[in-house]
């Protein structure tokens, strides 16, 4: 009888335990999927990297953007990456972004860099995020954005804000803003017309 109770008692347990599992396994399956519903419907470019700087996820616009496959991408370098896309992103960034991976800094990066793709540059803003789990670095995430057209826009607006619309001459106020301030750095020794 003892024997019986201690298996009946075995098997109860078994089967809370399995059920835990079970519900812990959905709950996970159902997370993952939200989060890849939500990685794929982002409009901004996303890269995830792990502390080595190789990309372990790249979502659907970043592939669009960068014309390149998941398979391209995945287990490659970052720095790799962004040669082929011939991104102008300096040595100072690079080990912020290191600074940021081996835990030294943990606040988020954000930077504006110059990439080469199809056979035009785009400015791009990058958002760096430091991945952390239990205090431990375990990646980041990098979203970028194209900004070619907003500051094509905002040169634009500026132009016109110091241009005469017709003559393309800078216009009464600018003119008045640049001698003054070429009256306000003229040394004495110098001559100016």
């Amino acid at each position: 009888i003892i024997l019986v109770i201690t298996l009946l008692f075995v098997f109860l347990i078994s089967a809370y335990s399995i059920r835990k599992v079970m519900g812990a396994e959905r709950f996970l399956s159902t997370q993952r999927e939200r989060a890849e519903i939500t990685l794929t419907s982002i409009q901004d470019g996303v890269v995830v990297i792990d502390p080595e700087l190789r990309v372990t996820e790249i979502n659907p616009t970043a592939q669009r953007f960068l014309s390149m496959h998941k398979h391209e991408v995945i287990r490659h370098k970052l720095g790799d990456i962004l040669s082929r896309v011939k991104a102008s992103i300096g040595p100072r960034t690079m080990l912020e972004i290191e600074q940021r991976l081996s835990g030294k800094i943990t606040s988020h990066l954000k930077h504006e860099i110059t990439a080469y793709i199809h056979g035009q540059y785009h400015d791009l803003d990058l958002l760096i995020s430091p991945i952390q789990v239990e205090g431990k670095i375990e990646g980041a995430i990098i979203t970028f954005r194209d900004i070619t057209e907003q500051n094509e826009l905002s040169r634009e607006i500026q132009h016109q804000a110091r241009h005469d619309p017709l003559t393309g001459l800078l216009n009464r106020r600018t003119f008045e803003q640049e001698c003054e301030y070429l009256l306000q750095t003229m040394s004495t020794q110098t001559r100016h017309v």
